[in-house]
């Protein structure tokens, strides 16, 4: 007879299937120490480690993890736990990323208790005092941020708070010694819509004394955008140790307050502001998100299960609410759709660059590399010493390249670098990339070329791209995209997928593998790299790349050619699933600007319908769908009149027949959800004509299914 306690390590996940649920309850794969431990320790593999020490304060002075507290504790444990239990995931192995969110997710839960335990007496009674107004309250204060430092947390009135207490504690006197030894804090306080505290000028400024005075501020801090940076930056690790020092997970890092920070400067890694990549929404959680964290709320009730006290009235009252009806909620950011001509632009200037020098850049740079490497420095020391101009085929030479890197040299003339003084401007750089400069910035602009080719041709997803190992990417005929599907698979495994990939892509893959096989014979790396991993400044081997490094490469493209700015003077910085549009919308504004000759020329492919089965076959439904809202949007706003019927229907929705003034975002989402619905059709007909196949897109009304309009 089979006997589960001899399976292997890899599928112990059956034991759940035949366990006594109140040791299932209270195990999880992930967790290496014990149960009954005071701290836990998560071991997520390569994805992350995670540790919670249960030795918190409750409202009544005791520790959490005394013996008073013990029916407490332990539902609290058993609630982190049943996160990865089969009763929970509905018989889903999850991934460890997927358990490591999962399990976060249930701590911060228990964090909004913990920080209210005076208000719900956890001491006392437990959760036994939990209503169904307390979990409305919190569903309702999930769904009021997208960030839950501020929904569960409370960072910014915390924070505050905890300020003013400590500015009431310390003497004046010393603050103000502190601001006339270190001028620069009493300065640049944003304008008020720009502050994230509830604290005044005066408070600010003496906010910024005291911690500078204890020691709390870090140097060299760069926020988010990449574009503004300050010399010093508040250290909100150390703050949220004493604001949130009995909670599992408070002490994590916290959003910089912008009036804290200190001594701004300008440090430009793109030339122009990014125009908006995400269409705009309010401060608001996403719907999908907000389901999640309810999803978890309600896995409470299944400790019921082993007679664990839990409030199950209380959530069982809030099984209805799960509609954007209930909760003011933001539908998931979806990325804005880039102008047609702003990605063919895009597309020509980049197979272009990458055929024209591809190949001599990277000859010129395995020689830099290669004779650095020999001379055991740096290339940055070794081109310092050496002109670089030795190292360089003719043609790389005739492109104008003096130096390895742009940003080195320039500052090895003590001249402006990246950096520069707030309201100075960073042109000059750029203009001296766009003069071909700089060898290493040359090779960084191929690598977004290639990156925005295959981004742009293959329609998959940016971490699927990431992903790819040169050597590996192309099947035996060179015929296919050999990937692993980021959507699909059992737990941490993938599907490995093939899709067909054009000749003209081939030949760029192929030049990024070439030059990793030369990086892997001079010594500087190693068979495994990823196919867009660029060498680093210094060693010239491969760096470990992730969506910023990858994302930068495109903006050094971007910017290099210029990319045409919006009506606000901000630039089209391209992200990789704006480009997972563009093989469908080209094939449906094709015939309108001259595209499609184009697309054809990039695909190798000559019938029209058959390139149209290429694109359905490459590109996922709800891509396809956001083209032809967009074909959609974009017709009925220019000629309405080519289609009456989709007409009446976004007049009776609108209350106006003049589309054009409607907001293009709010069009598009709506002919998105015809399409979906099925009250309307976008497709294209194909008929014979004297040199081959030709086609139009037709936009067909159906009957009423859902209560749109009527026919």
């Amino acid at each position: 007879m089979f006997n589960l306690n001899t399976i292997p390590k890899e599928l112990a996940f059956l034991n759940d299937l035949n366990g006594d649920k109140n040791d299932e309850y209270r195990s999880s794969q992930w967790l290496t120490t014990t149960f009954d431990s005071e701290i836990w320790k998560f071991d997520f593999g390569t994805t992350h480690q995670l540790v919670v020490d249960f030795q918190v304060k409750l409202d009544d002075g005791s520790f959490l993890t005394d013996h008073s507290n013990f029916a407490l504790l332990d539902i609290f444990k058993c609630w982190i736990c049943i996160q990865t239990h089969f009763d929970v995931t509905g018989t889903v192995i999850q991934s460890a990323s997927t358990a490591n969110a999962t399990i976060r997710r249930v701590l911060s839960l228990i964090d909004y208790l913990l920080i209210n335990s005076e208000y719900f007496q956890l001491s006392k009674f437990g959760l036994t005092n939990l209503t169904e107004n307390d979990i409305i309250h919190l569903l309702t204060k999930l769904a009021s941020s997208r960030e839950i430092t501020t929904s569960i947390y409370e960072w910014p009135a915390q924070l505050s708070d905890f300020l003013r207490n400590e500015l009431a504690s310390t003497e004046t006197q010393i603050l103000d010694e502190v601001i006339q030894k270190n001028p620069f804090i009493a300065l640049d306080i944003p304008d008020e819509e720009d502050r994230m505290l509830s604290l005044t000028e005066s408070e600010i400024v003496y906010s910024r004394a005291y911690l500078w005075n204890i020691g709390f501020y870090r140097p060299h801090f760069r926020d988010a955008r990449g574009i503004e940076t300050f010399r010093y930056g508040p250290n909100t690790k150390k703050l949220a140790d004493k604001i949130y020092s009995d909670t599992l997970r408070g002490y994590t890092q916290k959003p910089q307050p912008y009036e804290l920070l200190l001594e701004p400067t300008y440090r430009s890694t793109q030339e122009c502001a990014r125009a908006p990549v995400r269409h705009k929404s309010e401060d608001i959680l996403a719907e999908r998100e907000w389901h999640k964290y309810r999803k978890t709320l309600r896995t409470l009730g299944q400790l019921a299960e082993i007679g664990v006290n839990v409030p199950l009235f209380a959530l069982s009252q809030t099984k209805s609410l799960y509609t954007q009806e209930n909760f003011l909620l933001q539908t998931s950011k979806r990325f804005r759709t880039l102008p047609h001509n702003i990605v063919l632009y895009a597309l020509r200037n980049a197979i272009e660059f990458a055929l024209d020098y591809g190949d001599d850049l990277i000859k010129s740079a395995e020689a830099v590399i290669e004779a650095s490497r020999k001379s055991n420095t740096s290339c940055v020391t070794f081109t310092n010493n050496n002109d670089v101009k030795d190292f360089l085929t003719p043609k790389i030479r005739e492109m104008g390249v003096k130096f390895w890197h742009l940003s080195s040299n320039i500052k090895s003339e003590k001249t402006a670098t990246y950096q520069f003084k707030k309201n100075t401007s960073p042109t000059n750089i750029f203009n001296r990339l766009r003069n071909n400069e700089g060898l290493y910035d040359l090779i960084r602009v191929l690598y977004g070329a290639i990156q925005i080719s295959l981004g742009a041709l293959m329609a998959r997803r940016q971490g699927e791209l990431i992903d790819l190992i040169s050597g590996e990417v192309l099947d035996v005929e060179k015929s296919n995209l050999v990937f692993f599907n980021r959507k699909s698979g059992f737990g941490d495994m993938r599907s490995k997928e093939a899709r067909p990939i054009p000749p003209v892509l081939v030949n760029l893959v192929e030049m990024l593998e070439q030059f990793h096989r030369r990086l892997v014979t001079i010594g500087v790396s190693t068979k495994k790299a990823q196919l867009f991993s660029y060498p680093d400044l210094n060693s010239g081997n491969p760096i470990m790349l992730n969506s910023p490094q990858y994302n930068a490469s495109i903006d050094i493209f971007c910017d290099y050619f210029e990319m045409p700015l919006n009506e606000n003077g901000e630039r089209y910085y391209i992200r990789q699933h704006q480009l997972r549009r563009f093989f469908a919308m080209m094939f449906f504004w094709g015939g309108s600007f001259g595209g499609m000759d184009a697309l054809r020329w990039f695909l190798g492919h000559t019938d029209i319908e058959h390139l149209y089965h290429y694109i359905t076959e490459s590109t996922p439904g709800y891509i396809l769908q956001a083209a032809k809202a967009n074909f959609g949007s974009e017709l009925i706003r220019t000629h309405p009149d080519e289609a009456p019927k989709l007409a009446d229907i976004l007049e009776r929705h609108f209350g106006t027949r003049d589309f054009s003034v409607l907001d293009s975002n709010e069009l598009d989402e709506y002919i998105e959800e015809l399409i979906i619905e099925g009250c309307v059709e976008i497709e294209p007909i194909f008929f014979e004509v004297p040199d081959g196949k030709a086609y139009r897109i037709a936009v067909k009304v159906l009957e009423r299914t859902q209560g749109h309009f009527s026919e």
